[in-house]
Order: C-alpha cells, then sequence, then structure tokens
C-alpha cells in the first residue's frame, strides 16, 4: 500500500458490515508447511456469504479474503465521501495582527 492513508480491505469490509449492521467473521481454516513458509487458509463470513483466501501470514490471508469479499459481495456499498479540502484551513497562512 503506498498511500499510508488509503484504507485497507479489512478496514473497508469493517466499514460495509458495520453499514449493514452485521459482524464480519474472521475464521483461521487451515495452517500448512514448514515453520520457515507456511500458509494460512481463511474465511471471511458477512451475513449468509462467506469467502476463503490464503496467504502467507494470517493477516496478509485476511487482507486477501477481504479484498475477495469487496469484489464478490452483493452487498450495497455505502456512500464514499469525498476527503475534505483544506485550502482554506492552514493555520500558517494567517497573518498576525
Amino acid at each position: 500500500m503506498a498511500n499510508p492513508k488509503e484504507k485497507t480491505p479489512v478496514c473497508l469490509v469493517n466499514e460495509l458490515a458495520r453499514f449493514h449492521s452485521i459482524q464480519p467473521q474472521y475464521k483461521l481454516l487451515n495452517e500448512s508447511g514448514p515453520a520457515h513458509s507456511k500458509m494460512f487458509s481463511v474465511q471471511l463470513s458477512l451475513g449468509e456469504q462467506t469467502w476463503e483466501s490464503e496467504g502467507s501470514s494470517i493477516k496478509k490471508a485476511q487482507q486477501a479474503v477481504a479484498n475477495k469479499a469487496l469484489t464478490e459481495s452483493t452487498l450495497p456499498k455505502p456512500v464514499q465521501k469525498p476527503p475534505k479540502s483544506n485550502v482554506n484551513n492552514n493555520p500558517g497562512s494567517i497573518t498576525p495582527t
């Protein structure tokens, strides 16, 4: 993720779930492979819909399954507000009197 202000897929799934008053549930399904190169399988449930994905860490698997859910979910998405513009909110541009 290049921009630190960009929301992660997990954050966006949480917003989607909150919008629909449901609780996202992440479940670790499987952990396989040798200790130095494990693979984790994670399941995400949003209401009646479920998705599965894997990754080299639990966090990466959660991000992958959240991304999959965002693209495949049939739940209506909340309206995104445009970022606020701080054109006239710069305290450094105020001249002391």
